[in-house]
């Protein structure tokens, strides 16, 4: 039977891993969704406006993964 202290690092160690995996899902949401932005923008537009659409997609991804 393993010890106690084997037991919490083996329990710290698969939620690192998986707090990696969910970190590395909303990063690649994050690129996908600046990719589609400078798809959709041929015209340019207001710099801030822009960022403010960026950021509202970016924490909606967070809200639904973590």
């Amino acid at each position: 039977m393993p010890s106690t202290a084997c037991k919490t690092h083996d329990y710290f160690f698969k939620f690192a891993v998986i707090n990696h995996l969910r970190i590395a899902k909303i990063q690649t949401e994050f690129l996908d969704c600046l990719t589609s932005l400078q798809r959709t923008i041929s015209a340019p537009i207001n710099k801030y406006s822009v960022f403010r659409r960026v950021q509202f997609s970016f924490k909606a991804s967070i809200k639904v993964d973590i």
